[in-house]
């Protein structure tokens, strides 16, 4: 039950009003070590910064998109994408479907 580090940046990105624009230098200060360290800790764990942004992001997407209670175009923004097109992309390129699509997917569910 060892606290690694990715727990402690999961558990940052869920509890504090995380930013999707803020940089692994500004997080990494947050965390009371520098970038570097930051990007070796996680390496040692067998992750990135970078992938645990983007999973974290598909994770949150995924939940917005399934509540139906924000507009696409809402959601793109809330995810720190200044357009509803670059959103689009990055979730298909993520999930191998469109918003729309995983909504339908999620309304098939239930």
């Amino acid at each position: 039950n060892k606290d690694t580090l990715t727990l402690r940046l999961w558990r940052h990105f869920q509890t504090q009003e995380f930013n999707f624009t803020d940089d692994i230098e500004s997080i990494a200060q947050q965390f009371n070590i520098t970038a570097r360290t930051l990007q070796r800790r996680l390496q040692q764990e067998g992750t990135s910064f970078q992938d645990e942004i983007k999973y974290f992001r598909t994770q949150q997407a995924k939940q917005l998109l399934s509540n139906k209670q924000l507009t696409i175009c809402e959601i793109a923004y809330q995810m720190g994408f200044n357009d509803n097109s670059a959103f689009h992309k990055a979730f298909k390129r993520w999930t191998d479907m469109t918003p729309k699509e995983y909504q339908v997917s999620c309304k098939q569910l239930n």
